[in-house]
């Protein structure tokens, strides 16, 4: 996630897997005109095979891993608005801007399947308070690899006028 906004009134954070998008649909093409190509010169079932793999490979990957999140702090709506907007719709949830109380990092270990050793991933979260207590809400669904979410964090925190605390470390999975 990027700081897109950072002036007294508003701080916005957005994350937009635009290259990926670009990189999928180029795979995505190249795989059905070699496809069209093949039925062109008389493989029908090789053809049709290759046409099928792009669409079930490239497609999936991207209606699954591209999207754009958006989280939104206004001083003056005195709201947080958090938005996910995928190629299959989008999603977004508005909150009281007085419940934000500060942001921190979790960490997670990632592991493959079988590995000892793993990963360290991130993701930016908000501390909520509603008056029962505190409630970690996340800023993205998925974690990441860079450190991006430091930058994140530090920004948040500084727009809100609280100190940066020690990231969290949340169990393996």
């Amino acid at each position: 996630m990027k700081i897109t906004r950072d002036i007294p009134e508003q701080l916005i954070a957005e994350e937009n897997s635009l290259f990926l998008a670009i990189a999928l649909s180029a795979g995505l093409l190249l795989g059905i005109g070699f496809g069209v190509r093949s039925l062109f010169q008389g493989s029908w079932g090789g053809g049709l095979f290759v046409i099928f793999i792009a669409v079930l490979v490239f497609g999936g990957l991207l209606l699954a891993m591209v999207e754009r999140t958006q989280v939104i702090l206004d001083r003056d709506a005195g709201l947080v608005t958090l938005r996910r907007r995928t190629l299959l719709g989008h999603e977004g949830v508005k909150l009281p801007l007085k419940q934000v109380k500060s942001a921190f990092v979790e960490e997670k270990v990632s592991r493959s399947k079988g590995s000892v050793t793993g990963t360290l991933v991130y993701r930016p979260m908000l501390v909520l308070d509603d008056g029962s207590g505190p409630e970690d809400h996340p800023m993205r669904e998925v974690y990441i690899s860079a450190k991006d979410s430091h930058r994140v964090v530090a920004a948040t925190n500084a727009w809100l006028g609280v100190e940066t605390g020690p990231s969290r470390r949340k169990g393996s999975g």
